[in-house]
């Protein structure tokens, strides 16, 4: 068990440096996505310029403080475009990206570690496939993917109470 973890954990490490190259943002002018928490719901997001060969690159957040009460520092530091990010676009994940055949989706079975097809889901006007990840039986994130665009479509993280959807994206 051991051996398959280590195993797992030098692919997936070598898998990241590969990532960063494919997915390049700067392909984008913008991309937000939605963070549903609890009752919480925040727009994240980032819009790119072109300025004299360069690029502008702004992020930001959109929430809502109910009135008599205070903006929390956790709210105002947090990057949750960070956070978004960092489970969307783990480069972690991305060998279990790779293994899924979008077209006949299958569960795929490995060690203690599960992916499940769950169906198609519409998000942000497109469908995609439904994918659960478990390890030892236990729902870690449930992502939805499409093959028409590159970017991660829905991403539920069960543990943290997350639910992290892209709510629209244009490209240059």
């Amino acid at each position: 068990m051991k051996k398959a973890i280590l195993i797992l954990l030098v692919l997936l490490s070598i898998t990241l440096l590969g990532y960063e190259a494919e997915m390049n943002f700067l392909n984008y002018r913008s991309i937000i996505y939605r963070i549903v928490s609890g009752e919480e719901m925040i727009l994240t997001g980032f819009e790119t310029k072109r300025i004299n060969g360069k690029y502008e690159v702004t992020q930001w957040t959109k929430f809502a403080v109910d009135e008599g009460q205070d903006v929390t520092f956790e709210q105002v530091a947090a990057s949750y475009l960070a956070i978004a990010f960092g489970y969307i676009y783990n480069p972690a994940f991305q060998p279990f990206f790779q293994m899924i055949d979008l077209d006949n989706p299958t569960t795929l079975n490995m060690y203690n570690i599960k992916i499940v097809y769950e169906g198609d889901e519409k998000v942000a006007g497109y469908v995609g496939r439904k994918f659960s990840y478990y390890v030892d039986d236990e729902l870690q994130m449930t992502w939805v993917v499409s093959k028409q665009i590159e970017l991660v479509l829905k991403v539920i993280i069960p543990t943290e109470n997350y639910t992290v959807e892209l709510v629209s994206f244009e490209k240059w």
